[in-house]
């Protein structure tokens, strides 16, 4: 007993060594939307008090150290700038001394004074994680003496404490499943070591709660199974399910839904009277109803930031359905398709949990360039293979039986057999969410990887137990071996990879620097979208064209000086800047990027007929030339008598 304890302890202290690491290396706000998170937690932190909404807007950079410490550790020259690294010194005794020094005192009335805002945060998440982290920044300030620095990482540091208790409640659960000890050990090591586990733990980011709070209310709903089960478990789960209400209503959900059908078919359901359940479901629910209620309402239905974020990212099923049912099934299967292959092969959600960190996601490195492709590549082709064999394990074999129970023995049979795993059928509900998000925005939402650490412990339970039971039984166990040495080899070797990768993106010069301009886009042509497969748009020789889009200067992450268009790179028309992009300060975090959009009129008339591209040259802050910009539109242009079909006589407003 006291050799497994231990052994539980190293792997305990390993996974807290390297979230330390993590906390530390990483600069101030350099994973992303922890200056939102860590804004909304400095603001209750020196109001000692709800943040009052009534009347406020909601903005970036409320609370004045958030700015001041961006400013501190050149914030905006590195979260979208792979090119970007940290000020000279950052890190040392005399850097933090420097930075402490010039905070600024911030009074409780603070916000009396800056125009009615309030952080964007506040209307869109429940304060739960907040109020936490405010605590954990009241104690950083009181041990240290008031030091900025000390509250900021006081602040990161409270995530590691979350950690240690989602890896304590992660073992617990593979115990209580009857795991035998080193695979129990194997799993929690896998997790504690996964990249995004370490990486996640380091910085103010709500999803640590609600990684604990999953993990809470998976472990009892687990135990509720036991027949010793009493009262006192009931109410346990009960505020497991108030903590889960305080974090985001998705994770409420895809756990709360699966775990009550399972416990409303328990075995035990006839034989229990309507009293008895009568204060079952009263436990179970209060706390969830007084939370919510406490929250006005941010965790009743869809979260405000994804009911707010698919509007913004419309609804491409919706306008396939315009278009009649065969246009609407193939535009459905083609996203989900690509919606599937994005999280489990090749994408921004696979890369993002697999390795990728920072604003810019980059990737944990192997040494080199072909090492980590490979790399990747493999973890890709496995990642694809294994969630193959959950689905073949669903279709094939677990919904065929439940059917034929439920002709046997009746629905409640099969409903009982079919609710039992809880873990399964969170994991499944919260991928359909994910997915389906994915379907209906067109990839715009659920698209980063950290979404899904609140359900690792599932995830890993799904691919070691349910996706082997896919293949014949003298195969299952050598392959569930596999697949956990395999997710434990790759979390070892990634965990001793992260360190460099850290280094070689925050503090070593870049290596091959970027000489373009990436985040000045266009957007229309001539009221054409540009297609994403890189075809060319067609217009008459004589059209007169608006181009229009949004132009930042990605090196600081902040408005340009001015847009040129250029036709193949040479004969240029300045654009109107300026314009008014909400959307784009709103999905960026930043309100100084409200005005960023452009247009421009262009005469293609004095061109010759044939192929030509469109492209920008964009004037930047402090230099003498534009940058090129990335974005290009080829287009081909047709004499007259083709009597070709044009966008271009058509006319657009400007944005």
């Amino acid at each position: 007993m006291i050799a497994r304890r231990l052994g539980l302890a190293a792997v305990l202290l390993v996974s807290l060594g390297l979230s330390l690491l993590w906390l530390v290396r990483v600069p101030f706000f350099e994973s992303p939307d922890e200056n939102a998170h860590a804004d909304y937690a400095f603001t209750l932190y020196s109001l000692r008090a709800p943040v009052p909404l009534a009347g406020r807007r909601t903005a970036t950079n409320v609370h004045p150290l958030v700015a001041y410490l961006e400013g501190a550790s050149d914030f905006e020259k590195l979260h979208y700038n792979p090119d970007g690294r940290v000020p000279a010194g950052y890190g040392s005794p005399a850097f933090r001394r420097t930075v402490d020094a010039g905070a600024p005192a911030v009074p409780r009335d603070f916000l009396e004074h800056n125009g009615g805002r309030v952080p964007y945060v506040a209307r869109a998440y429940s304060y739960g994680y907040y109020a936490l982290d405010a605590l954990a920044i009241w104690a950083g300030a009181l041990l240290s003496n008031g030091s900025a620095t000390a509250e900021f990482f006081a602040a990161r540091a409270f995530n590691m404490l979350l950690l240690l208790c989602s890896l304590v409640l992660a073992y617990a659960t593979f115990r209580e499943l009857r795991l035998p000890y080193r695979s129990a050990l194997a799993l929690t090591a896998t997790i504690g070591l996964f990249p995004l586990t370490s990486w996640v733990s380091a910085y103010v980011q709500p999803d640590n709660l609600s990684f604990t709070a999953v993990a809470l209310a998976l472990y009892l709903a687990v135990r509720l199974r036991r027949e010793s089960a009493g009262i006192g478990a009931w109410a346990a789960l009960g505020l497991a399910f108030g903590l889960l209400a305080l974090t985001k209503a998705q994770y409420y959900v895809v756990v709360v839904v699966p775990v009550l059908a399972w416990l409303a078919v328990r075995v035990e359901t006839p034989r229990a009277s309507w009293r008895t359940w009568a204060v079952r479901i009263g436990l179970l629910l209060l706390p969830s109803l007084l939370a919510a209620a406490s929250v006005h309402g941010s965790v009743v239905g869809a979260d405000k930031q994804v009911t707010g974020g698919a509007s913004f990212y419309g609804n491409p099923l919706g306008a396939a359905a315009h278009l009649g049912l065969v246009p609407f099934v193939q535009t459905a299967v083609g996203l989900l398709a690509k919606a599937f292959l994005t999280t489990f092969y090749d994408g921004l959600s696979f890369v993002g949990y697999w390795g990728g960190f920072s604003w810019d996601d980059t990737k944990i490195d192997f040494g080199s360039d072909e090492i980590t492709r490979l790399v990747y590549a493999l973890i890709g082709a496995c990642s694809l293979l294994v969630a193959a064999l959950v689905v073949s394990r669903l279709v094939f074999g677990v919904w065929p039986r439940l059917f034929a129970i439920g002709r046997r023995r009746g629905a409640l049979s099969a409903a009982r057999v079919a609710l039992r795993d809880v873990h399964l059928n969170a994991y499944l509900c919260f991928a359909v969410t994910i997915l389906g998000l994915n379907v209906i925005t067109g990839g715009g939402l659920g698209s980063a990887g950290r979404y899904w650490l609140p359900l690792i412990v599932s995830a890993l339970l799904c691919a070691t137990r349910c996706a082997p039971r896919a293949l014949p039984r003298r195969y299952r166990r050598p392959v569930a071996v596999s697949i956990g040495g395999a997710l434990l080899a790759y979390s070892v070797v990634a965990a001793a990879a992260s360190p460099a990768s850290i280094e070689a993106r925050f503090y070593r010069p870049p290596a091959h620097p970027l000489d373009a301009e990436r985040d000045a886009l266009i957007r229309h042509v001539g009221g054409l979208r540009p297609p994403a497969s890189g075809a060319r748009l067609r217009f008459a020789a004589n059209a007169i064209v608006e181009v229009d889009g949004v132009a930042l200067d990605s090196h600081n992450t902040a408005p340009v000086d001015y847009v040129d268009v250029a036709v193949d790179g040479v004969r240029t028309v300045r654009a109107r800047y300026g314009l008014p992009e909400p959307a784009v300060a709103s999905s960026m975090n930043d309100d100084r990027l409200l005005h960023t959009g452009y247009v421009a009129r262009l005469d293609l008339s004095k061109l010759a007929p044939g192929d030509h591209e469109i492209g920008l040259l964009v004037g930047e802050p402090g230099r003498a030339s534009p940058w090129k910009s990335l974005s290009t539109v080829p287009i081909t242009l047709e004499a007259p008598a083709s009597g070709a079909q044009t966008g271009g006589m058509k006319r657009r407003a400007p944005r």
